[in-house]
């Protein structure tokens, strides 16, 4: 009888034992949240791209990169920017169905009730970063934010080394002063150059293209 009562009172003590560890990882992970959403972070999956620089999430937010801009697509009062389609394969494949973690600024919303974020990739790369680095994106000057002389760099650099649309725009002969003083231009300035220089490719991409 005092075996008996000995065994289930150790069964007791394990049994406790395991119902402590557990509620302690429970509330380890829920600490972890909670100290990753006061930093500023968190972890989701990207439904689909929109297009170059807006993802929609599983829960169904809508997320616009910070700090970035790529080629029109999908403006119903627009024609279909130079590059836009480009623009847009890359962040799929960069994304598209994967586990991000976002990093979001001072302001959480625009005025389009998008959510405003960098996008970390499973390998710790910025999309943001990428898009602009790789020339699918430029830099994104009407608002201020902290990476805001890192992406100008990385901009300057995609410029110089002709990749993505850089490379079109300075393939041609008639947009390369433009484009050399890009960088010069506010946001404002910036956006209408671009206009400018998508209805002047217009009539030259397929001769670029070729």
């Amino acid at each position: 009888m005092t075996n008996n009562k000995s065994i289930h009172g150790t069964r007791l003590l394990l049994l406790s034992g395991i119902i402590l560890l557990g509620v302690s990882f429970i509330q380890a992970q829920q600490s972890t949240q909670d100290v990753h959403l006061k930093k500023g972070l968190e972890k989701a999956r990207i439904e689909k791209v929109i297009d170059g620089d807006t993802v929609v999430l599983t829960d169904g937010r809508k997320v616009r990169l910070i700090g970035i801009d790529t080629p029109e697509l999908n403006n119903p009062s627009k024609p279909v920017e130079y590059y836009a389609e480009e623009a847009k394969r890359f962040t799929e494949e960069q994304c598209e169905g994967k586990l991000v973690t976002l990093e979001y600024g001072n302001l959480r919303k625009d005025r389009h009730n998008r959510t405003l974020a960098y996008i970390y990739l499973p390998s710790g790369e910025m999309l943001n970063e990428r898009l602009v680095s790789e020339g699918y994106a430029v830099v994104y000057t009407q608002f201020p934010f902290k990476y805001i002389e890192h992406f100008r760099g990385l901009e300057q650099k995609a410029r110089e080394e002709e990749k993505g649309f850089w490379g079109t725009y300075l393939g041609n002969s008639d947009v390369r002063n433009l484009v050399h003083d890009y960088m010069l231009l506010d946001g404002k300035g910036r956006v209408l150059l671009r206009r400018y220089l998508a209805n002047l490719l217009g009539s030259h991409a397929r001769k670029l293209e070729d």
